[in-house]
């Protein structure tokens, strides 16, 4: 059982849209029935007829614990193993429905996999990784659109719509955008938004960006700084030390390597008297709610997960340069494809990582 649900911008259904593109609404509880012999079939509370006329699986409408379970007795599974699946390694499916589980079926054998299929979706195949080429370039066409729209008098509204219309205009889905505006005389913020404010852009602001958009529900981050004109020496400094850290966290990416070594690369961080406030990698689900591992979150409950780097992996690195205030702030990242060979990075907007400059 492959469990999802319709939460804010679509995250939550990462797992059912994996194995069967089927993506709803305003569902919010949403079961996959996935047997070893036998259809799949997507039991779902609400279902637009033409979304499941489209689907390739089997859709029911009803409720979806309902569902569920006839589909369960339909497969005489009632005394199998059953395996479930959570939206996320840190949220279950509801306690009334895994109680209705329970009562049904007391002699069958549940067992939570969330993890396992977690990590079964790490490494790509060539199919999703040329998918995710087309995300990347997705992300690269929204932050031009941002850097062409940005100026002067131009409102942070502005900067999504303009975002928006480049990934919606080229095939894309908007996923989870993150643009935020302060100014690098007197900041205030050392990371994106994800909802605009009632601010126009100055000269001398910067724009800090986390950009994730998805195509065929695969997504490619990035992160960027944007001066609006001089930048000024504080910043210089930020971003120098953020461009040493991306490069040398980048070289981390190797078959083989482990979390040690990423962690190990990005102090160069705080030896320069900064801090950084996200993982300086972290894997990328599609629009599930915690796409980690996270690797060097300043979070310890967050970074727990040892990981050895093999072929075929994609992450993003994420490096934020910040005072220890978090009140001034630099971001630079992309997702990259862990070949043979080293890192491969996904995204070409701009050629160089360094900063945009307006």
């Amino acid at each position: 059982i492959v469990s999802g649900g319709g939460a804010a911008f679509d995250r939550c259904w990462s797992n059912i849209r994996y194995i069967t593109n089927y993506m709803g609404s305003m569902e919010i509880a949403t079961y996959c029935v996935f047997p070893l012999e036998g259809e799949p079939v997507v039991a779902s509370i609400l279902v637009l007829p033409d979304r499941a006329a489209r689907s390739v699986v089997e859709v029911r409408a009803r409720n979806a614990i309902e569902v569920t379970v006839q589909r369960i007795k339909e497969l005489s599974l009632s005394t199998g193993k059953i395996g479930i699946v959570e939206p996320d390694v840190l949220i279950s499916i509801p306690m009334n429905h895994w109680e209705r589980l329970r009562n049904d079926f007391p002699r069958a054998d549940f067992e939570f996999v969330t993890e396992e299929f977690w990590k079964l979706r790490w490494v790509k195949t060539p199919e999703e990784i040329q998918v995710l080429e087309i995300a990347a370039h997705l992300s690269d066409l929204g932050t031009e659109a941002i850097a062409h729209a940005a100026e002067p008098g131009v409102s942070e509204g502005r900067l999504y719509g303009a975002y928006y219309d480049a990934i919606f205009s080229n095939g894309g889905e908007p996923g989870f955008p993150g643009i935020g505006s302060t100014s690098m005389l007197n900041p205030d913020a050392s990371m994106p938004r994800v909802h605009p404010m009632e601010r126009t852009l100055q000269k001398g602001d910067i724009l800090l960006l986390e950009l994730g958009p998805l195509y065929m529900g695969y997504e490619a981050q990035n992160q960027r700084s944007i001066a609006l004109g001089p930048v000024p020496s504080d910043y210089q400094d930020m971003y120098s030390v953020a461009l040493e850290a991306w490069s040398v966290v980048t070289e981390a990416l190797q078959p083989g390597n482990t979390h040690e070594d990423i962690v190990k690369a990005g102090q160069i961080i705080k030896k320069a008297g900064f801090r950084w406030f996200s993982p300086l990698v972290h894997w990328m689900h599609g629009g599930c709610p915690r796409d980690g591992p996270y690797i060097g979150h300043p979070n310890p409950k967050l970074s727990q997960v040892p990981v050895t780097l093999v072929k075929d992996l994609c992450a993003t690195v994420e490096i934020t340069v910040s005072n220890q205030a978090l009140t001034k702030g630099v971001m630079l990242g992309d997702t990259f494809h862990l070949t043979e060979k080293g890192p491969r990075r996904l995204q070409r907007y701009p050629e160089s990582p360094e900063m945009l400059v307006l």
